[in-house]
């Protein structure tokens, strides 16, 4: 059995780790930053569009936290609307070309504070092995147990047609992220043994494996500002091909020919469960959100599971808005693979919406746990150094104050 993870931004933001697009707007809007990248196009551009959409946000919506509504897809769109202004210039080539300088030298900005920005919070994690069991677990535990039933039923029709899919398991990870948070969260775990799907498997036992597919690469060796695909170019833009590289991460990652794209196309095709974490499921995300629906609509065995972010997600709470927010994330779903197969007729569309109807689980998860620690976290729980050093610290000064009342 195959199972694959698939990590967006949301993962790392979990952790604690200032990996936000508003996160990287203050760092620019440091003094001695803001003087630095002062004349960059690009740095121009995320100030504008940032401090406009803190002027709508606050109009509409007066009291909420507008900072939450901004991430990095709007970075890619801005970008996008940014090339399409200048593409209709008389002389856009040269404006072109000074986009995707400015664009290069902000990148190396972006790898110089997400390299600090991890080194950091890297101090104050500590993982192990029994948090990973549990919270590799956590989306089968949470399936309600009828759709269970579904998922095993599937997968014991499979197995049974292909045996050697029962002894032995894996999973793999897929991570959109530049950090290297989620290496070190597996680190110092080669296997766990999975619950609730086992019934299936000659053995309980899942090995991970420890070669993380990075489909944008990593902040080490990648520009990580971009387009996510050159199909979000305006049409009949003349681009070099040098200057593609640099401004559509896909095209980056074909121009490194380390045969990533086809691992991790590989990955998704071979899946018997897919589990998404993390991910906005924005524009920048729909070559893979396109080929994962792909696989499901080629697979009536797979299963999906994709877990969003909602702060006001309540798991003891069936809520009209939870049942209305699922209904938008699989409408988004759809969104994205319509956006990318624009010429898809009428049966396809019928067959994309039965597959994501049957085959999607949505799940939620506020980021919260009821004692508020991030040790009792339903997704990716950790244990805290700062937390430990502080509930020491709290137990050696109740400690003192017992002290004080007994010589008293």
């Amino acid at each position: 059995m195959k199972i694959t993870y698939i990590i967006g931004n949301g993962f790392d933001i979990h952790f604690g780790l200032k990996s936000r697009y508003i996160d990287f707007y203050n760092w620019l809007g440091k003094e001695t930053n803001k003087r630095k990248y002062d004349n960059n196009r690009i740095a121009k551009n995320i100030f504008q569009y940032i401090d406009e959409k803190r002027h709508n946000e606050m109009q509409s919506v007066a009291g909420t936290n507008w900072e939450s509504k901004i991430d990095w897809s709007d970075f890619e769109e801005a970008l996008r609307a940014l090339v399409e202004h200048y593409s209709h210039n008389q002389d856009y080539e040269d404006d072109l070309e000074k986009i995707i300088n400015d664009l290069d030298v902000l990148s190396r900005a972006m790898s110089e504070y997400l390299s600090i920005e991890t080194s950091n919070r890297n101090k104050s994690l500590d993982f192990n092995a029994q948090t990973i069991e549990n919270s590799l677990n956590a989306p089968l535990r949470k399936i309600k147990s009828e759709r269970l039933s579904t998922l095993n039923n599937a997968l014991q029709t499979e197995f049974g047609n292909h045996y050697f899919k029962k002894t032995s398991s894996d999973l793999t990870f897929i991570n959109f992220n530049y950090t290297f948070l989620l290496r070190d969260y597996i680190e110092n775990t080669s296997e766990f043994n999975i619950d609730k799907i086992n019934a299936n498997l000659q053995s309980s036992k899942v090995m991970i494996n420890k070669e993380i597919l990075y489909p944008n690469g990593r902040f080490d060796d990648t520009p990580i500002l971009g387009i996510g695909s050159e199909y979000d170019l305006p049409e009949n833009l003349n681009i070099t091909e040098e200057q593609k590289i640099i401004l559509c991460k896909d095209v980056y990652a074909s121009y490194r020919s380390d045969g990533r794209i086809d691992k991790i196309m590989k990955a998704l095709d071979e899946s018997d469960i897919i589990i998404c974490y993390g991910l906005s499921i924005g524009i920048s995300d729909a070559t893979y959100i396109s080929k994962l629906l792909e696989s499901l609509m080629n697979h009536q065995y797979q299963t999906a599971i994709v877990i969003m972010y909602d702060e006001d997600y309540d798991k003891n709470d069936v809520r009209y808005q939870s049942l209305m927010n699922e209904k938008k994330i699989k409408q988004r779903l759809e969104a994205r693979y319509t956006w990318r197969h624009s010429e898809i007729d009428e049966e396809k569309k019928q067959l994309l919406s039965q597959t994501i109807k049957n085959q999607v689980i949505i799940q939620f998860d506020n980021g919260k746990s009821a004692d508020n620690n991030s040790r009792s976290f339903d997704y990716f729980p950790y244990e805290s150094i700062d937390n430990e050093t502080s509930e020491n610290a709290i137990k050696k000064i109740k400690k003192i104050e017992s002290m004080k009342i007994e010589i008293n």
